[in-house]
């Protein structure tokens, strides 16, 4: 079971905790759930140093350590999941939240995730680092509904996506000082308001079609960033910094003071657009 569940139905749940640790080892470590209709009301405040689900070297432990449907603040010093699930996964409400450090090792869940739930959700996230660290695959921070604001230091994935923006996102703004996957890089299909991403760096390689790849229908604006795929491969997939798939839809990109660098100045392609037909 759940060290802490928190579930609403058919009116308001307050909880507030504050502790030094809360350690689920099989499990999730706090849950708060609301099944009304519209948005949830559960009232959320914690204050925790350290929350962790799983221990490290046991396979198959952990699952999602923690799961927000509410309003409310949170503070927490250090999310980890050693083996498996997100630290973080955000379904319902409007939370602000300071978590200093999250860090997962699951190959299929990533680091952060706002989706899941009445894509209505509105998530203002302070952080330090947000780390997906497995060693095969898994993304650092999935978004797919609803409103976020992402403000830190370091996104980074060893081996998967270090963002995975797509589908029912109402908005979404990303200010960090490094972007980074080890493989791969960004990958965006959006079709509503622009998803604003301001980084001083961002870095992939070409285990993806590049380090941003949008995917139809984006709306992204870049701001103040350096954009490199330390790829140095001659052949495909090659070193692409910019893929733009169109298709025979429109999208709309505005850069604003970015530096674009390909691991291969030869065969490389710093902002790349497929042609089909009379498409330019």
């Amino acid at each position: 079971g759940y060290s802490i569940f928190i579930e609403g139905l058919y009116s308001t749940q307050s909880f507030r905790l504050q502790c030094n640790k809360v350690l689920n080892k099989n499990n999730s470590a706090i849950v708060f759930r609301d099944y009304d209709a519209g948005t949830p009301e559960n009232e959320v405040n914690i204050n925790v140093k350290t929350v962790q689900s799983g221990i490290s070297g046991v396979s198959g432990s952990g699952r999602t350590a923690v799961e927000l449907a509410g309003k409310g603040f949170v503070n927490i010093n250090e999310i980890i999941c050693p083996v498996k699930g997100s630290c973080l996964v955000h379904t319902g409400g409007n939370i602000i939240a300071n978590i200093i450090k999250l860090t997962t090792y699951d190959s299929s869940e990533p680091a952060v995730w706002v989706g899941d739930g009445d894509e209505s959700q509105d998530l203002k996230l302070y952080f330090n680092e947000i780390k997906n660290l497995n060693t095969t695959s898994g993304d650092a921070v999935k978004v797919t509904q609803g409103i976020v604001n992402i403000i830190g230091r370091k996104i980074y994935s060893s081996k998967g996506l270090s963002l995975d923006l797509k589908e029912n996102i109402v908005s979404a703004y990303f200010q960090c000082n490094e972007i980074i996957s080890g493989t791969k890089g960004i990958n965006i299909f959006n079709n509503s308001k622009a998803i604003i991403i301001q980084a001083n760096f961002i870095e992939g390689s070409n285990g993806h079609y590049g380090v941003i790849y949008s995917y139809v229908r984006t709306n992204l604006v870049l701001r103040n960033a350096k954009i490199k795929n330390t790829s140095t491969s001659s052949s495909t997939p090659y070193s692409i910094c910019i893929y733009i798939y169109a298709g025979s839809f429109e999208q709309f990109f505005k850069f604003e003071n970015v530096t674009i660098v390909t691991g291969n100045t030869s065969t490389g392609e710093t902002l790349y657009l497929p042609v089909t037909g009379a498409e330019d």
